[in-house]
């Protein structure tokens, strides 16, 4: 008798050669429709994290400021050599350490973001304790030749607790020399309020060094340190002194672009204006410093 094969009927048939190219364009559409999807939320929730992180830095100084009697965190910088700001009493400063773009061993030692021994000398570590809230997410500098990230990626406002002294801080003592507010105390922000001074700011990773921020200085059209521009190629995270954290987003390319040489000085641009306006104001006729 003979045995029929397996009827037709029950043979798969198999995919041809137009049908894998379409089912290919068709899995290629849907990815380049995902992939930007996904790098958006990346970057929303590096800028999340970030916010994160200067609320508690924020925090962190407002607490401070009750328990030293009004006073804030103070903000030496590194212009006057050593000894290091944030190391010793006379130079106090929110961070010791100063970072590069070199090899130097401040790039990575989070002891001295949050170890007790900088306490006496202004640090926020004994209220901040871990030293994670000192990096964004989306900051990915290394110093030359290091494996390991950065540990810090903000700084503080210069015309928030400045130096009193030019002894030890120049740069720094220079903000209360200017005409301009300075907010030594929780009391001191007459003109400029709480809610519009920025205390905390991302700082562009080729000048961050120092915890000290060099804001702007009168007549607000000279450019000294830079925010960075880390979330989506636009937006700078900023903390405030009422304790509120926002992102700013920029409209002008000025603060996209490192600057080469020396510091250039710009005329009517909108970004520098909204900076300067939001870390100091002119002190008016008859205030008292």
């Amino acid at each position: 008798m003979n045995r029929a094969g397996p009827s037709q009927s029950n043979i798969s048939p198999a995919f041809t050669l137009i049908e894998l190219l379409v089912v290919i364009a068709i899995i290629a559409i849907l990815a380049a429709m995902l992939l930007p999807v996904l790098a958006k939320a990346k970057i929303k929730g590096q800028e999340a994290g970030c916010m994160s992180n200067m609320r508690q830095l924020q925090l962190a100084d407002i607490e401070y400021t009750g328990d030293n009697n009004g006073y804030l965190a103070p903000n030496c910088d590194d212009g006057g050599g050593s000894p290091p700001a944030g190391q010793v009493p006379t130079r106090p400063a929110w961070v010791a350490g100063s970072l590069s773009l070199g090899d130097d061993s401040d790039n990575t030692n989070t002891a001295e973001l949050i170890s007790p021994q900088f306490v006496p000398d202004g640090s926020l570590g004994g209220y901040t304790r871990n030293p994670g809230v000192y990096h964004c997410p989306a900051d990915f500098t290394e110093g030359q030749g290091q494996d390991q990230l950065r540990d810090r990626s903000y700084s503080m406002n210069g015309f928030v607790g400045p130096a009193l002294s030019s002894t030890y801080s120049p740069i720094s003592y220079q903000m209360t020399q200017d005409g301009c507010e300075y907010y030594e105390k929780d009391t001191s922000f007459i003109r400029l309020k709480p809610t519009d001074c920025f205390v905390f700011v991302e700082e562009t990773y080729a000048s961050l060094n120092d915890g000290f921020f060099w804001s702007p200085q009168p007549p607000g059209n000279t450019i000294y340190d830079m925010p960075q521009w880390a979330h989506g190629g636009a937006v700078t995270v900023f903390s405030f002194a009422d304790g509120h954290v926002e992102s700013h987003r920029w409209l002008t390319s000025l603060f996209k672009v490192e600057p080469v040489g020396s510091r250039p000085t710009v005329l009517g641009n909108s970004d520098l204006e909204w900076l300067y306006s939001h870390c100091t104001a002119p002190v008016s006729a008859g205030q008292a410093e």
